[in-house]
């Protein structure tokens, strides 16, 4: 392999994991799925299931923190309707760019790779209907939506 290839393979690894460092989870996917995509293997090349641990653990933690800061909200007597809850952060949040990495996979994949596409849509296809589940009510007048246990 070509030096400027590996050059090219080097900064798109230190690239997604400066977007990921910063919290902007789709673009870190989205290259983290590039990277993976070149067959030049580096050392400190994250495998598959290491980035989507890595997604995994950050959407875990965003969530625990959206409880958190919900239920300090709640328990606050002033209450503020034009607080950002994003903290400036990329607005597909980290679950959000689980999917973005699955479907850059999907995307970049082999076309004989029949048994890893299917594993991939059907990743995507749960993510989606996770997503389906938690969506509002138009036609409910609450703001509250009760979880659905499978």
């Amino acid at each position: 392999m070509c030096t400027s290839c590996c050059i090219h393979y080097y900064y798109n690894n230190k690239q997604a994991h400066w977007h990921f460092d910063r919290k902007e989870y789709a673009k870190a996917a989205r290259t983290f799925a590039k990277v993976q995509a070149e067959p030049w293997p580096l050392s400190g090349l994250l495998t598959f299931e290491a980035v989507t641990l890595k997604l995994m653990e950050a959407d875990a933690e965003a969530a625990l923190k959206a409880v958190a800061s919900s239920s300090s909200s709640m328990t606050s007597s002033s209450s503020s309707s034009s607080s950002n809850n994003n903290n400036g952060q990329d607005d597909s949040g980290a679950g959000a760019a689980l999917e973005v990495f699955l479907e850059e996979k999907l995307r970049v994949s082999e076309v004989g790779g029949k048994v890893q596409a299917t594993m991939l849509t059907t990743w995507l296809l749960e993510c989606y209907l996770k997503r389906l589940i938690y969506l509002p009510d138009p036609n409910d007048s609450s703001s509250h939506r009760e979880e659905v246990s499978a």
